[in-house]
């Protein structure tokens, strides 16, 4: 799609978006004008591009592609920090689950060797899991909403509970 650009190089991406795109810059509410590195050369990391607004087919197709190259991405880092527990480590991955290191009390989790977070494990990679002894099964509770729901709870929202009641999707 772009003929060679290589997304390594922040000049050629930044090349790319702005000249031959023509995407206008995004603009920094902090000081006013384009974003910038510190060199002073236009950014085109990936914070900044998720700010484009596209207003062509072309800058629309580059977006699309670049959302899914992101997702590629995000899962070949899984799959990758998976594959190695699984060749190094007898597959046996390690978390702590914390609920009290959050602000919020949601529940976090950071992984002991391999560094991959135990919750919010996208769910298409859920069925790589399996239990480590035979006749032994592995449960996940996985509510949809919860928390909405147990807000909703404690903060006595009438319309929130009638939500619930009524199974409104949100």
């Amino acid at each position: 799609f772009t003929k060679g650009v290589n997304f390594n190089s922040p000049d050629q991406v930044a090349e790319y978006i702005y000249d031959k795109l023509k995407f206008p810059e995004p603009i920094d509410p902090k000081t006013g004008e384009g974003y910038r590195t510190p060199g002073g050369k236009r950014k085109a990391s990936k914070d900044v591009i998720a700010l484009l607004k596209p207003k062509t087919e072309e800058q629309k197709k580059f977006l699309e592609l670049q959302t899914v190259l992101a997702q590629l991405d995000s899962d070949n880092a899984v799959l990758s920090k998976l594959a190695d527990c699984y060749n190094n480590n007898e597959g046996i991955l390690h978390f702590n689950f914390n609920n009290t290191v959050v602000a919020t009390g949601r529940l976090s989790s950071n992984g002991a060797l391999y560094k991959q977070q135990g919750q919010n494990l996208a769910r298409k990679f859920k069925r790589l899991f399996g239990p480590r002894k035979e006749k032994f099964l592995i449960g996940e509770i996985d509510y949809p909403n919860l928390e909405w729901r147990i807000a909703g709870h404690y903060g006595r929202d009438e319309r929130l509970l009638q939500d619930v009641l009524e199974g409104f999707d949100v």
